[in-house]
């Protein structure tokens, strides 16, 4: 029978508070039987349970720990082909938990060399004035980064791989070379002295599933709330995003996330910035659809509309630009979709 992912937000319960506080201490998982389910909904005991406010009230997103959670989240499995109820008899509320994928840049020569974008930013004006990135981290949100390709290439990296998230059983740093691998060389021309984060929530190849970045965030929420915070400033980089609406639910459902601020991403994300994060998200392209994509498209792409966290009101959202500051091939300009701004 076919299933569809989603992510359940459910009242607070010992199971999911012992799983929250695991993940905080490295481990993962959920090691003990839920209550209070939909009927057939398959969890998944490796993914470990994200602490939330109460999804249904219009209060922002506190939480700072385990202990004061009202409401978590976690990664379950339905029947495709039923009913998809906003909120369960048992009183789980469901939310999409679609693909995400990579907005590739396009194809072809580079458009400029690393000194001449480094002279269109003024780097050496920002190091003169201690503006090269020293105490800040940058966490790079995408499919890992690859040390080694960094220094072949003349970038010495700084990495802590103490504060990263692998939710694969790669070592950081040591990801296939690929677009986190290129966001991070980007970052560095500007700010040198920063130190990488590395948190791989896309695989390879093909797309990956927003409920990972929800975990990413909430470990970065963990970080940046710290007593004893190792940063003075963190930067988070995201260059991927939903490709089509097809892949989320259907318009209208309370579960969407391209165009609902109460989706527990959303939400997630607002948190980080409210602790003083700047948060960065690509805009995305109006070109081909993302390569291995999902298949079951609906339609043509919504036209220059910037959908989910990309168009969240806390972030800032980024377009491509030539050298001379003309928007690039088919990256957007907007607006946002309704709903999100």
């Amino acid at each position: 029978m076919p299933e569809r992912r989603v992510i359940l937000v459910l009242p607070t319960q010992e199971a999911l508070h012992d799983s929250a506080m695991m993940r905080l201490s490295g481990g993962s998982g959920i090691s003990r039987r839920l209550t209070g389910l939909p009927a057939r909904a398959e969890i998944d005991t490796a993914f470990s349970a994200v602490p939330l406010g109460d999804s249904q009230s219009g209060s922002p997103f506190s939480v700072s720990s385990p202990d004061g959670a009202s409401h978590y989240a976690v990664r379950a499995t339905i029947d495709a082909g039923a009913e998809l109820p906003a909120l369960t008899t048992e009183g789980a509320a469901i939310f999409s938990d679609p693909p995400i994928a990579h907005f590739a840049a396009p194809a072809g020569a580079p458009g400029g060399t690393r000194a001449e974008v480094e002279r269109r930013l003024g780097v050496s004006g920002l190091a003169a004035r201690r503006l090269d990135g020293a105490g800040v981290a940058i966490a790079v949100v995408d499919g890992g980064i690859n040390l080694a390709h960094l220094a072949a290439r003349d970038v010495a990296a700084s990495l802590d791989a103490t504060l990263s998230w692998p939710p694969r059983p790669v070592e950081a740093g040591h990801h296939p070379v690929g677009p986190g691998t290129m966001c991070a060389y980007g970052a560095l021309i500007a700010a040198p002295r920063a130190t990488l984060l590395d948190l791989p929530v896309l695989p390879e190849a093909g797309p990956g599933v927003l409920s990972d970045a929800l975990q990413a965030y909430a470990h970065l929420l963990a970080v940046v709330r710290t007593d004893k915070p190792r940063f003075k400033a963190l930067v988070v980089t995201n260059s991927w995003g939903l490709g089509h609406e097809s892949w989320d639910f259907p318009p209208g459902h309370p579960g969407r996330y391209v165009d609902n601020p109460r989706h527990p991403f959303n939400r997630i994300v607002g948190a980080l910035s409210r602790c003083g994060v700047d948060i960065l998200f690509a805009a995305g392209n109006d070109g081909p659809e993302p390569q291995n994509s999902p298949g079951g498209r609906a339609g043509p792409r919504s036209r220059a509309t910037i959908m989910g966290a990309n168009a969240h009101p806390d972030v800032i959202t980024v377009t491509g630009a030539t050298l001379r500051g003309r928007r690039s091939g088919d990256a957007l300009q907007g607006p946002g979709i309704p709903g999100m701004v």
